[in-house]
């Protein structure tokens, strides 16, 4: 067993970041639930909401990026794995430079620096540390690293990467969502707790 696992949104939660950063700026008319998606489509339906939503992303993927949470129970599965052997990696697609700012910070940098923190910082008493992080350019080259550690199973919040023709049939797609798409048919979890009892109920 080789488990992958994507960063942004599986292991990283923006909700309150986006919806916090956006409010900051007076962008948010009415009642807007707290989550990421749910800022995106206010934002879209507004004059100039496409630059805006860029904008926000430059800011919660860049030097704001310490203000978002680690969703709860990431550690301890982490330290499962490492208590069973287990090898892992976090593979994600992650451009260097936001769109908004191809100049600015450099996001996997940044990236790097809250997993540091929040993930591999020494009070977690992990023994993995940032050398199985993975951050690839697009999409494709994020298949092939999955095939390159010879991943057993990975873990997304997008349906959308198991769904591309290039992603392994022999890995298992595993969807991290609370709102798993009908075409979606693999096994999916809202929370990382009741994700790693599965993992749990898979060894003897």
């Amino acid at each position: 067993m080789v488990i992958g696992i994507d960063f942004d949104n599986t292991i990283i939660n923006y909700d309150q970041l986006f919806h916090g950063l956006a409010q900051e700026r007076g962008w948010l008319h009415g009642q807007v639930v707290v989550r990421k998606q749910g800022v995106r489509d206010h934002l879209r339906g507004q004059p100039a909401g496409e630059q805006r939503w860029q904008e926000l992303q430059a800011l919660a993927y860049g030097e704001e990026i310490m203000a978002a949470r680690l969703e709860q129970g990431v550690v301890e599965f982490l330290a499962w794995c490492e208590a069973k052997a287990i090898p892992y990696a976090v593979v994600s697609h992650k451009s260097p430079f936001a769109a908004a700012r191809p100049g600015g910070v450099n996001l996997q940098e940044q990236a790097r620096a809250w997993l540091q923190r929040f993930v591999f910082s020494p009070a977690n008493g992990l023994q993995g540390g940032l050398d199985q992080v993975f951050f690839e350019p697009d999409r494709q080259q994020k298949i092939e690293r999955i095939k390159t550690l010879a991943c057993s199973h990975f873990i997304d919040d997008l349906v959308e990467l198991f769904d591309e023709p290039a992603f392994p049939a022999q890995v298992q797609a595993i969807l991290f969502t609370a709102q798993p798409p009908s075409c979606f048919k693999g096994p999916s979890f809202a929370s990382w707790p009741v994700l790693h009892g599965y993992f749990k109920d898979l060894l003897p």
